[in-house]
């Protein structure tokens, strides 16, 4: 499974790469990171089209439908996450 984006939550960052490996069976989970922040949709109750043909590019602090979406955070975020998750269940075994 390859992620082109990061999901937000960090839960559904667990749901989605624990779907490939299922039944004691070997999984790959590819995760491509952008470096840099980058200006994605965003639709909410202020969206008369709920995203559907929405043209309206302005931030959401400028009552528009877009964010800027820092994945690089996301990403130190999750893997400090895993990483004491790991730790916390792990730590008795050695490699």
């Amino acid at each position: 499974m390859i992620n082109v984006t990061l999901p937000d939550e960090k839960s559904n960052y667990v749901h989605r790469i624990g779907r490939v490996g299922r039944a004691e069976r070997m999984g790959l989970a590819i995760s491509l990171v952008s470096v840099v922040p980058e200006k994605v949709w965003y639709h909410g109750d202020w969206c008369h089209s709920h995203g559907r043909n929405c043209f309206n590019t302005n931030l959401t602090s400028e009552k528009g439908c877009c964010i800027w979406y820092n994945e690089k955070n996301v990403s130190n975020k999750l893997k400090l996450s895993i990483y004491i998750n790991y730790k916390k269940h792990f730590w008795h075994y050695s490699v």
